[in-house]
């Protein structure tokens, strides 16, 4: 059976499309193991407070190799006040008596508050002095290690990203009207609610995962599930299929290992440790872990991060449906003249 020309641009299309979904998966793991195979700390901020000569003591041994920062504070009640701001992982208090104190923060990342005590047990041991260990901020029985927050944060942001793919393979990629293009994105904010309350309800009341929080939890989620489907939605609509694989990079092969689960991103390589903060993975997760157990200090930024999102993504998405209006427009008047 001779084999056509049909043939031929099938097989090169498989072809195509197998390369590049072979290339995806290449870069997903390089993407997961550069990010989390050697995790080493980069300038981990650590809250120090006593006599101005003992701080400057703390400050030379451990701000050797630029592996933590330590910010100088007056007293314990300013040190822990950089823990409660998510300014510091922990809080070493220097005191007279020989005892000193530290206090750890381990919901903003116990990997990194075990690096923090690691490094306060061996500079106590050398210098002769007793160290006490309070957790601080600590997490719930049901996130272990933070995993629980993380995970839900990823499947939101995976919702969204899926949503706006199985939409624009239903409806097509292109808003071709204004109108369309608001219908769309009225259509994933009222997923995207829908997926936030789910999520909020499988974390919480489910498996009992979280305690408490629930509307936080359906706060977040919705709005990390909006954010990751609109972007989606925008990059689809200004470059076609392009912008799936697209979104696919940014928030799949680079924002899960970016966004801090495991390790936060001080102990994360420099290109990973810039960008997670940035994507709806990152800054969801940031924003869901200062709301359940830091009060809601430091919001400003993750918040901004998503409505960022949302925001670029709807412009996006209104510019190009009036780019596609307008040559059908400028045709008829043409024909009138």
């Amino acid at each position: 059976m001779p084999i056509t020309s049909a043939d031929r641009s099938r097989f090169l299309l498989a072809a195509a499309a197998l390369g590049a979904v072979l290339a995806l998966g290449f870069a997903f793991i390089l993407s997961y193991v550069a990010a989390l195979h050697d995790p080493r700390p980069h300038e981990l901020p650590v809250a120090v407070a006593g006599p101005p000569r003992a701080v400057a003591e703390v400050q030379r041994a451990l701000g050797a190799g630029r592996t933590f920062e330590v910010l100088p504070r007056t007293d314990e009640r300013a040190a822990r006040a950089a823990l409660d701001s998510r300014d510091a992982y922990g809080a070493l208090v220097l005191r007279t008596g020989g005892t000193d104190r530290l206090l750890l923060a381990d919901a903003a990342g116990p990997n990194a508050t075990a690096l923090v005590e690691q490094a306060a047990r061996r500079l106590a041991a050398r210098q002769g002095r007793r160290l006490e260990v309070a957790h601080v901020h600590p997490l719930q029985p049901g996130d272990f290690r933070g995993l629980s927050s993380f995970y839900a944060v990823v499947g939101w942001a995976f919702a969204g990203y899926v949503a706006a793919i199985v939409l624009a393979f239903v409806t097509g990629p292109s808003s071709l009207s204004a109108p369309r293009a608001g219908l769309r994105l009225l259509g994933l904010a009222i997923y995207a609610i829908a997926a936030g309350l789910l999520g909020a309800i499988a974390v919480g009341p489910i498996l009992g995962a979280i305690d408490g929080h629930f509307w936080a939890l359906w706060g977040i989620g919705a709005f990390t599930t909006m954010a990751a489907a609109a972007a989606t939605a925008a990059l689809q609509a200004a470059v076609g299929l392009a912008g799936t694989f697209v979104a696919l990079l940014a928030f799949v092969v680079v924002g899960n290992p970016s966004a801090g689960g495991v390790f936060p991103p001080e102990l994360m390589p420099g290109f990973f440790r810039a960008v997670g903060a940035w994507l709806p993975n990152g800054a969801g997760f940031e924003a869901l872990r200062n709301l359940v157990y830091f009060d809601g200090a430091a919001l400003g930024r993750p918040l901004g991060v998503l409505g960022g999102y949302v925001g670029v993504a709807a412009l996006v998405l209104g510019a190009v449906a009036l780019v596609r209006e307008r040559p059908p427009r400028l045709r008829v008047g043409l024909q009138t003249d």
